[in-house]
């Protein structure tokens, strides 16, 4: 018996380009603009995200001023009944009785005016920052300004040198080691604004940064704004906006129009074209003609009954 092959029928693919090329066009048309929006709104609010920073910048200034300044009233406080004359007669007792008066210093030491202790001193030993800062404290004029010592594992102090008698004129010299978490407190407190805030021992680009707080990927700025009565500065990174268009919101915008109202364009022009195009079949559809239904068809005659004769007596 002789297999019968059935032919299946083929499918074929036809794209209507008249209508894909416009819906194409406009879907591009309208990411892009979208696209160029969103660049206009990043360009528009880069100028506002600085400012915030830059306040925010301010703020941390005078948050970490005040800290010290509060640190450096207590220490005068205490200091403000010592003798100027008699205090370094015995260094040492005098510098346990201040101690008493600052439970909280983790170092208090005395130095007489002319600080003959650190020029003859081993400053592997005693320390190259702390030599450095009652140095220059004999040739600030006023109050020296407020540092940072740090002895390794996260130990960081804030020191201050307070004279004993004028500055100009100093009898004594304290030093004082107080505990930095306070200072880094205030400083962590105040919120970078999207950017970032740095909490610096000087102001110049060189400077040694103690603190961070805010997105690793900002632009930090030349300089820092520096301390009042610290070496520290408060440096702030911009925030790192991904802008890719020249750098001018009324262009972003104006590119923004154009793809957004092309996009618009091309799917008007499209329904434009489906409404004044004549159908097309791929086969003429065939007619089927329904024939008049017959007539109903007429019942049949009924005979008469047939009447069988009698028969005769």
């Amino acid at each position: 018996m002789a297999s019968k092959k059935v032919r299946q029928p083929q499918l074929q693919l036809r794209i209507d380009w008249a209508a894909t090329l416009p819906l194409a066009g406009s879907t591009l048309l309208l990411l892009l603009g979208l696209f160029c929006a969103w660049q206009t709104w990043l360009i528009a609010d880069k100028n506002h995200a600085n400012e915030r920073v830059e306040a925010a910048q301010m703020q941390a200034v005078k948050a970490v001023a005040d800290e010290v300044a509060v640190q450096r009233k207590r220490v005068e406080k205490a200091l403000a009944r010592v003798d100027p004359a008699t205090v370094m007669n015995d260094p040492a007792q005098s510098a346990a009785l201040l101690r008493l008066r600052l439970p909280n210093a983790r170092q208090l030491e005395l130095y007489s005016g002319d600080l003959k202790e650190v020029l003859h001193a081993n400053y592997r030993e005693f320390g190259y920052a702390k030599a450095a800062q009652l140095m220059a404290a004999q040739a600030t004029e006023g109050l020296p300004p407020v540092q940072s010592v740090y002895y390794g594992n996260g130990d960081r102090r804030l020191s201050m040198v307070i004279p004993l008698g004028p500055p100009e004129q100093a009898q004594a010299w304290v030093w004082v080691e107080l505990p930095f978490a306070p200072v880094a407190q205030r400083f962590d407190a105040i919120s970078p604004a999207g950017g970032r805030l740095d909490l610096c021992q000087g102001d110049d680009p060189g400077s040694f940064q103690l603190l961070s707080n805010g997105s690793a990927s900002a632009q930090t700025a030349a300089t820092g704004v520096p301390i009042p009565g610290t070496a520290f500065s408060v440096g702030a990174g911009l925030p790192d906006a991904f802008i890719v268009l020249p750098d001018s919101w009324l262009l972003s915008s104006l590119l923004s129009l154009l793809g957004l109202a092309g996009a618009g364009y091309l799917l008007w022009l499209r329904r434009r074209w489906h409404s004044v195009e004549p159908e097309r079949f791929d086969e003429p559809a065939t007619t089927l003609e329904t024939a008049p239904a017959p007539p109903p068809c007429a019942p049949a005659p009924v005979p008469p009954p047939v009447t069988l004769p009698t028969p005769a007596p």
